[in-house]
């Protein structure tokens, strides 16, 4: 796996990962600086309604047509900030590997943050290793991005 260091939302061509609830309610983290510079990331978010939003589904958000999107990754079911753990392992695994592979088929890199691990509560050392497998057994490069704004 690739790391640099930045504002994530200054990738120009990519797919970047962005690990969301199912509570529709975004406002904080990585997410917030998503839909601050692109609004549609949130509002095609609150289009789904909470029935389907299912942990380890993806939606790809056009960004910039066949060169950059984002992928609200459904990760967790709840949210919280009270130090709690409340991604799941599982859940990432499987919205990262549909994400990976929507990258593969149009040619692009993917970006993550340190995804599931800020107010989701898990721990980056498993959620890198899982990734890991999943950019080798895909061929996919991804990169994480220690986000500095």
């Amino acid at each position: 796996m690739n790391y640099i260091k930045g504002d994530i939302t200054d990738v120009k061509r990519g797919v970047l990962i962005n690990g969301v609830n199912c509570q529709n309610a975004m406002g904080s983290g990585v997410a917030r600086a998503y839909f601050m510079k692109w609004p549609t990331v949130k509002e095609q978010y609150h289009v789904w309604s909470n029935d389907e939003m299912v942990l380890g589904k993806f939606d790809a958000v056009v960004i910039e047509p066949d060169n950059l999107y984002v992928a609200n990754c459904w990760t967790q079911e709840y949210f919280g900030s009270d130090g709690s753990v409340y991604a799941d392992y599982t859940a990432v695994i499987a919205s990262v590997a549909q994400a990976v592979l929507f990258a593969q088929r149009r040619g692009l890199e993917v970006y993550t943050p340190a995804v599931g691990c800020g107010l989701g509560g898990l721990k980056w050392p498993l959620v890198k290793e899982l990734l890991d497998i999943i950019e080798a057994t895909s061929g996919t490069p991804i990169t994480y991005v220690e986000y500095q704004p």
